[in-house]
C-alpha cells in the first residue's frame, strides 16, 4: 500500500509538473508570436520613422484590442493610426494593410498546399478539380494587378493607384523582411496548434496534421468575423476537417479554444494596459 500510495503520488507530480510545462511552453510560443508581429510592424514603419521594438509591442497590442470588437481586424487600423502624428496617418493604414496582406499571403500559400494534401489523402476524387481550381486561381492573380487600374478600387478611402505606388516606393528590403516575419509567425502558430494536439496524443503524423491545420487556416480566414466569434467559426471548420481524420470533435474543440485563449484573449490584458496608458498620456499632453 505504502508503494503504491507513493506512486500514485508521483505521477501526480509528474502529471502537474507536465501540465505547468506545457503551460510554459504555450505562453513563450504565444510571446514569439506576437513578437514578431511587432517586429514586422517595426520594419514597415521604419520606412518613414524609426519605431522600437517595445514601441511596436505597445502599438500592436493596443491594436489589438480595438481589433477584438470588429470585424476582420477593422478596429487595427485606427489605433495604429492614432500612435502618429495626423500627416502619417494615412500612411500608415496602408501599411497595416500591407502586413495583413503579408499575413494572409504566408495563409494562401501554406493553405493551398495543405489542402491540396488533405484532399489527394482523403478526398482523392476531387483532387484533380483542386488542382484545376488552384492553376485557374493563379491565373486570375496575375490578371487582376493589369485591370484594377481600370476600375475604381479604394482601400480605406485611398484608390488603388495611390496604394500601389506608395508601396513600390517602400524599399524592397523592407517588404521582403515584412514576408520573412509574416512567414515565420504563420510557422509559429501553426505549430503552436501542432504541439497542442501532440499534448492530446491525437493520432495523426506530421505531414497529415500540418495539412489539416494550413487547411483549416485557409478556409475560416475566408469569414471575416469579430475575434470574439472566431473561436466559433474556426472550430466549427476545424472539427469538419479534423473529422475526415477521425479525430474526435472534443479534443479538437479543446485545441482551437485553447488557441484562442492564448493568442486571442490573454494578449488582451497587457493591450488593455498599453490602451489606457495611451489615452492617460494623450489627454495629459492635450491639457498642457
Amino acid at each position: 500500500k505504502d508503494w503504491q500510495s507513493y506512486d500514485d503520488n508521483l505521477l501526480s507530480e509528474l502529471y502537474v509538473s507536465s501540465l505547468y510545462l506545457n503551460i510554459a511552453i504555450l505562453l513563450f510560443i504565444t510571446a514569439v508570436n506576437w513578437a514578431l508581429d511587432a517586429s514586422r510592424w517595426s520594419v514597415l514603419v521604419s520606412n518613414f520613422q524609426p519605431v522600437s521594438r517595445s514601441a511596436a509591442i505597445k502599438q500592436t497590442l493596443a491594436a489589438h484590442v480595438a481589433s477584438f470588437i470588429t470585424p476582420a481586424k477593422t478596429g487595427e487600423y485606427g489605433a495604429k493610426a492614432l500612435y502618429f502624428s495626423r500627416p502619417h496617418r494615412k500612411k500608415i493604414v496602408v501599411l497595416n494593410f500591407l502586413g495583413n496582406m503579408y499575413q494572409m499571403l504566408a495563409t494562401l500559400v501554406f493553405g493551398t498546399v495543405g489542402f491540396g494534401l488533405v484532399c489527394y489523402v482523403f478526398k482523392p476524387t476531387y483532387f484533380i478539380w483542386y488542382v484545376l481550381i488552384v492553376l485557374a486561381g493563379i491565373g486570375v492573380c496575375f490578371l487582376i494587378p493589369r485591370n484594377l487600374s481600370r476600375l475604381r478600387w479604394s482601400i480605406k478611402g485611398h484608390s488603388w493607384q495611390r496604394v500601389r505606388d506608395y508601396v513600390l516606393d517602400i524599399p524592397k528590403s523592407i517588404r521582403i523582411k515584412a514576408k520573412i516575419f509574416s512567414f515565420i509567425k504563420y510557422a509559429v502558430f501553426s505549430h503552436q496548434f501542432y504541439f497542442l494536439l501532440v499534448i492530446l496524443d491525437v493520432p495523426l503524423n506530421y505531414p497529415i496534421a500540418m495539412g489539416l491545420i494550413a487547411s483549416m487556416y485557409l478556409l475560416s480566414s475566408l469569414v471575416p468575423v469579430m475575434q470574439f466569434f472566431d473561436v466559433v467559426v474556426r472550430g466549427g471548420v476545424a472539427v469538419l476537417l479534423f473529422g475526415w481524420a477521425q479525430v474526435p470533435p472534443s479534443m479538437i474543440v479543446i485545441v482551437t479554444t485553447t488557441m484562442w485563449l492564448f493568442n486571442v484573449v490573454f494578449p488582451l490584458i497587457p493591450g488593455s494596459y498599453f490602451l489606457m496608458r495611451f489615452k492617460t498620456d494623450h489627454k495629459i499632453d492635450t491639457v498642457l
